[in-house]
């Protein structure tokens, strides 16, 4: 299977993602151009049927990072801010 097969079978609309989501998953979700209005307005739908669920917003910081970080070394470049649903 090519790399373009392999991409349309992944992907997914909005409804599609949400629904990879389970009770206590971290979501980390990246700023600026990156960050996927349509996939976090269904997220903020499904609030009510997801429990434990943190949603790290992942923003660029030429500090020190403010939060928990999914990878001890972008600690410095990288800060997150996370919250629970």
């Amino acid at each position: 299977m090519s790399f373009r097969e392999q991409y349309l079978q992944k992907r997914r609309d909005a409804d599609g993602t949400i629904r990879e989501i389970h009770d206590a998953d971290m979501v980390i979700v990246p700023s600026g151009v990156g960050e996927p209005p349509s996939i976090l307005t269904a997220l903020s739908e499904q609030r009510r049927n997801l429990r434990g669920v943190r949603v790290a917003h992942v923003r660029e910081n030429m500090g020190a990072a403010s939060g928990p970080m999914p990878d001890e070394a972008l600690r410095g470049r990288m800060a997150a801010d996370v919250a629970r649903l």
